[in-house]
């Protein structure tokens, strides 16, 4: 017997079963909304729970792990409930209607994937989020055919040799809210290619951890939430550079934000060659710096990486210069070792809301292979480009090393891209960049080694 003040309360239960066979289950069940207002009886019957049942294409896809969410709002406050695990032993029931005050949210995410692929197998991955009805509802019965999934294949790659990766997915629901991601635990050998297929019943965004020779995680990259259209095929790739500062397409939680007089910085050094953000692990041999100086006085100087929040600037509006920067052992990277950038902008405080803040950042797309090199003999054409730039591009300028920044030399940037004739004996070709936009925004960026060279043949 409970005995609880007079009120609305947000009830959840989960029961687990030993069956018969001797394996366990999980009923859940939720409440939204339970009026205590005098003596009650309350009866939790894990039968009215009823299963998931979702079948593929794909009839030998039925191993599953993944998650049921459950978020209740009333007013400023917001609880989750997350039940995890595998899908083929959870049920879950709705007990009541909608709630009379603030909202509920629930949905299923899951991956559906033959069971080789939990030994590392080579298998398509089947990724799936279905939101709930806020009304009396139990279990979840889907039959999809190819025409109700999209595909999406990926060329996973790394810089350096003996690595592996995993991916995960995270779906975003039409109400706002965002279940757990949910990944195959056992990384694979990169590279690789991998096929992924999701349902349009949500948007989905994409995680790639990468993993050294002793399993630990040491880079990541990020794929922007986006939508993806049942029936068609889709292909991208991670992993391969030139990685250097960068935002993700269409932006997303990357980037420079100011709210009032503060501000709140996510920014990539490392965004790699098809606009996948990434972040290195912080170890002894990954040395990072941020500053940020207003109108000449310093704000902020402290060794992390652009990736700070609520930081205090002054008020009006000022001339602000950001630098930030990554070293990294070889041991972590052969290319990329080294990245340094400075952006000016200006920046005023906002009245209401919060502002984004574009930067300026030049990128390159020479054709590399899956370990970020390209043959040294002959010439190599490098696509220049600059996002960012607000009233177009006021000036561009480019730089070329292939002595790791000893020496530099400026080449021509003519219709959009340089030609490179690497030197005898260059081992890597390293890039240095001005560039200024119609506001007046500048950005000065190194990296040094970009890419590798292969030996002339």
């Amino acid at each position: 017997m409970l005995h609880l003040p007079a009120g609305r309360y947000y009830l959840t239960s989960s029961i687990d079963t030993l069956q018969d066979d001797g394996t366990r289950t999980m009923a859940v069940l939720y409440r939204p909304e339970l009026v205590v207002d005098g003596s009650a009886s309350l009866t939790l019957d894990a039968r009215v729970a009823k299963p998931i049942d979702v079948r593929l294409p794909d009839r030998e896809a039925t191993t599953t792990a993944g998650s049921l969410m459950v978020q209740r709002n009333v007013g400023d406050d917001t609880v989750q409930s997350f039940w995890l695990g595998s899908l083929d032993t959870l049920s879950f029931a709705q007990l009541g209607g909608a709630p009379t005050t603030g909202s509920l949210h629930a949905s299923i995410n899951g991956l559906w994937a033959r069971p080789e692929a939990w030994e590392g197998a080579a298998t398509p991955q089947y990724h799936l989020a279905f939101a709930l009805p806020d009304k009396a509802n139990a279990g979840l019965t889907r039959r999809l055919t190819r025409k109700d999934l999209a595909r999406i294949d990926s060329t996973i790659s790394a810089p350096l040799a003996n690595r592996r990766a995993r991916v995960t997915a995270i779906p975003f629901l039409p109400d706002g809210t965002s279940n757990l991601g949910v990944a195959v635990n056992s990384p694979r050998a990169v590279p690789r290619m991998q096929t992924d297929y999701v349902n349009a019943d949500a948007s989905w965004s994409f995680l790639l951890t990468q993993f050294d020779p002793e399993g630990y995680s040491e880079a990541e990259y990020y794929s922007p939430q986006r939508s993806y259209r049942p029936g068609r095929t889709y292909r991208t790739g991670y992993g391969v550079g030139v990685f250097g500062p960068g935002e993700a397409a269409g932006g997303g939680p990357w980037g420079l934000f100011r709210t009032g007089d503060a501000l709140d910085l996510t920014l990539s050094l490392q965004t790699d060659g098809l606009g996948h953000p990434g972040v290195a692990a912080q170890r002894d041999d990954v040395v990072t710096r941020t500053t940020l100086v207003a109108d000449g006085a310093t704000v902020f100087d402290r060794p992390v990486a652009p990736f700070v929040d609520n930081l205090q600037v002054p008020s009006g509006d000022a001339r602000f210069t950001l630098t930030s920067s990554i070293t990294q052992s070889p041991r972590r990277s052969e290319v990329s070792t080294r990245v340094d950038s400075t952006w000016t902008f200006r920046s005023a405080t906002v009245a209401s809301g919060t502002r984004r803040t574009p930067l300026l950042n030049i990128r390159y797309a020479p054709r590399l292979t899956a370990d970020t090199s390209a043959p040294a003999a002959g010439r190599i054409s490098v696509p220049v480009t600059v996002e960012g730039a607000g009233g177009g591009v006021r000036s561009l300028t480019v730089s070329v090393s292939y002595d790791e920044g000893e020496s530099w030399a400026r080449v021509l940037v003519k219709g959009g891209r340089i030609l490179l004739h690497p030197v005898e004996g260059a081992e890597s070709v390293s890039l240095r960049a001005s560039a200024v936009d119609g506001h007046g925004n500048t950005a000065q960026q190194t990296i040094v080694r970009a890419f590798k060279l292969t030996p002339r043949g």
